[in-house]
């Protein structure tokens, strides 16, 4: 390989990778959640304790209708800041960023709910994350990222099914499609929920015993 293509192989994998500079001093990133017509909660953990900027706008350069909040970061919170921001507009494209003195976090965006009545098309997703990674900080701080709880399937339910001659497949499909329905038929979306249900029930049909 030339000297120029290994340049320019060198320089792609740097433009693919997260600048390291960008998130000094808040390594554990930035969320939003909670985001309504005009609120939304904004996260981020310093990795030092101290005062903390955070600062809000429509563009990204974080010029465009800018707010700027003073927050503190300290070990009884194990650093962790949080601020519900308001008078935000419905429909609205938004950026934020966390700063403090010498150090910036990573740029975060959200997008504020549609205008109440509004008839704009909106989209839903649905994610599920597992992190295996439990840290206990303090007697009373707990730290984690997505998480999911997974517990052992009723062996005497099990066992029940089995005896009035079901196989252990269609057991499990039974009692561990019982437990998820709890949780649909909650969903207010009716067209929503009857996905989910039927794609729970192809990866049970096919899912390693």
């Amino acid at each position: 390989m030339s000297r120029a293509l290994c340049l320019l192989a060198a320089a792609a994998v740097a433009a693919a990778l997260p600048s390291a500079a960008s998130a000094k001093g808040f390594s554990s990133g930035v969320a939003s959640a909670e985001v309504t017509q005009k609120t939304a909660l904004l996260w981020t953990r310093a990795d030092k304790t101290g005062k903390v900027r955070l600062t809000v706008a429509r563009d990204k350069k974080l010029e465009k209708g800018a707010k700027t909040f003073s927050l503190k970061a300290g070990k009884d919170r194990d650093n962790t800041v949080q601020r519900r921001v308001g008078k935000l507009k419905p429909g609205t494209t938004y950026y934020f960023r966390f700063s403090r003195k010498g150090a910036k976090s990573d740029r975060g965006t959200f997008r504020t709910a549609p205008k109440a009545g509004s008839t704009k098309k909106v989209r839903f997703a649905w994610t599920g994350d597992s992190d295996p990674v439990l840290e206990i900080l303090t007697a009373n701080v707990i730290r984690c990222g997505h998480h999911a709880a997974v517990g052992p399937v009723d062996q005497e339910a099990l066992f029940y099914l089995q005896s009035r001659g079901l196989d252990i497949r269609q057991s499990l499909q039974l009692l561990v499609g019982g437990f998820f329905q709890s949780v649909v038929d909650g969903m207010p979306l009716t067209d929503l929920a009857e996905d989910l249900t039927a794609r729970v029930s192809a990866k049970l049909a096919t899912a390693t015993l």
